[in-house]
């Protein structure tokens, strides 16, 4: 089977599908953003050279990417602060019931 090295500009659904998972599994780090990280994925699948300037379908692609994840994890994140919130709030409850006895 013939592989094409050629570059492409145009970013897929499947580009998306296979850059996804890693993405959501990035954890942000000192000077690398998850945008930063997507981008240079894509530019890795699309077989872009680091040093020439992206496409704009791979910019666009990368902020959306990152924008919808993002909002998952704060999403996520709400979600299990607001259910140690009750926890406590329960726990408190539940040796306030007892003391009272």
């Amino acid at each position: 089977m013939l592989i094409d090295n050629k570059p492409r500009s145009k970013v897929s659904i499947d580009d998306r599908r296979a850059i996804f998972p890693a993405a959501r599994a990035f954890k942000p780090v000192v000077g690398v953003t998850r945008e930063q990280f997507i981008r240079k994925a894509l530019a890795t699948r699309l077989n872009i050279p680091a040093k020439t300037e992206m496409p704009e379908s791979i910019v666009s692609t990368a902020k959306e990417l990152a924008a919808t994840i993002n909002a998952q994890v704060k999403a996520e994140k709400d979600a299990a602060d607001a259910r140690f919130e009750a926890e406590m709030a329960a726990k408190e409850a539940a040796a306030a019931a007892k003391e009272a006895e």
